[in-house]
Parts: C-alpha cells; sequence; structure tokens
C-alpha cells in the first residue's frame, strides 16, 4: 500500500497536486463559505457594469437621434441654384465653368 501511494506521488503532475488542493481547500465548510461570498460580489460587480454600460450606450444612441432629427430638419439655400432650397445631407452636382488665366 505504501508503494502505491507513493508511486502515485511521483507520477502525479504539477496540475494534478493543484487539483487535489483545490478539492481538499472545497472540502472546508469556511473556505466555501469564502468563495461563495466572492463568487457573489463578482458577479454582482459584473452585472452593475453591464448595466453602466447598456445605459451609456442607450443615452448616446438617444443623443444622436436628435442631432441627426435636428440636422435633418435644417434647409440651406444655395445661390446658385436658383433659390431652391437644399436639405442637408442632399447632394446635387455641379459643373465646373473653365476660366482663362489671362
Amino acid at each position: 500500500m505504501l508503494y502505491w501511494g507513493s508511486r502515485i506521488l511521483q507520477l502525479l503532475s504539477p496540475l494534478g497536486w493543484i487539483a487535489g488542493g483545490v478539492v481538499l481547500a472545497l472540502s472546508f465548510p469556511a473556505v466555501r463559505k469564502r468563495l461563495r461570498s466572492a463568487a457573489v460580489a463578482a458577479t454582482a460587480g459584473v452585472m452593475s457594469a453591464t448595466d453602466n454600460i447598456g445605459d451609456m450606450v442607450r443615452d448616446k444612441e438617444e443623443e444622436d437621434s436628435t442631432y441627426l432629427q435636428d440636422v435633418q430638419g435644417i434647409e440651406v439655400h444655395s445661390e446658385d441654384v436658383d433659390s431652391e432650397p437644399i436639405k442637408a445631407g442632399h447632394v446635387t452636382r455641379r459643373t465646373r465653368t473653365k476660366t482663362t488665366g489671362i
């Protein structure tokens, strides 16, 4: 029996030692209680951060929507086009006249 125990200890990798230590630590109620409270605090922090990011995105979308509504309502007048109002965002093609450099 002692031989098998020493053989297992020799063959066990560092990862196996870590896993065994975790299992041993989790067998104590005090360790489980602290891990549970840490997990609850971490989850609450992630949920709070997610809510804050969502609020920031909604505020930015609302701000952008308001800005676009304001911009789309502005009329731009051009003296070159028979005084017809041009809506913002609408592009008209103009022809360029050649000038001589005399």
